[in-house]
């Protein structure tokens, strides 16, 4: 009779199992840090995924030998929690289990959370959107979003002031 071996029960040359050692293995990419990712998957009969994309260190995880994984959202953790509380679990849409090494960390600054900085569409890409800021340069759209930003305050005030 064969015997069945899993491979996280293989015992490496410091005497632990491929999995004793992962275990020891720490997640080294915290929750809520954003990282780029490249995604390729052919599901066949001519579905296929290829994306470029950044978003959030949402949970950590584990493969079946005890490998580091991180679990992505475009939301951050917290976000996605009251997202849970209130819709359900299938109301976010998670990209889950990412290895280190399939993730690059981006540092977060200023120009970044206004656009400056972030993926765009490849001008040779056949498809190629256009969205409303592309015909912003970073400092318009800069000023764009902060007079967008003020009026949001502005109307918060007058609904404050009449109360609602």
């Amino acid at each position: 009779m064969t015997k069945i071996m899993m491979v996280s029960d293989i015992v490496e040359d410091n005497g632990k199992t491929i999995k004793e050692n992962n275990m020891e293995l720490g997640h080294n990419i915290p929750i809520d840090s954003l990282v780029e990712v490249k995604i390729s998957n052919w599901y066949g009969d001519g579905a296929c995924m290829k994306a470029h994309a950044r978003l959030w260190v949402v949970t950590h995880g584990r493969d079946c030998d005890g490998t580091p994984l991180y679990n992505l959202c475009q939301y951050k953790s917290e976000f996605c929690e009251c997202i849970e509380r209130n819709y359900g679990k299938m109301a976010v849409s998670y990209f889950s289990g990412y290895s280190e090494d399939a993730l690059k960390v981006i540092e977060v600054d200023e120009d970044l959370e206004y656009g400056y900085g972030s993926l765009k569409w490849d001008e040779d890409d056949e498809f190629f959107p256009h969205g409303e800021f592309d015909r912003f340069t970073s400092d318009e759209m800069r000023e764009e979003l902060k007079k967008r930003e003020q009026k949001v305050l502005e109307n918060k005030k007058k609904q404050e002031e009449r109360g609602w």
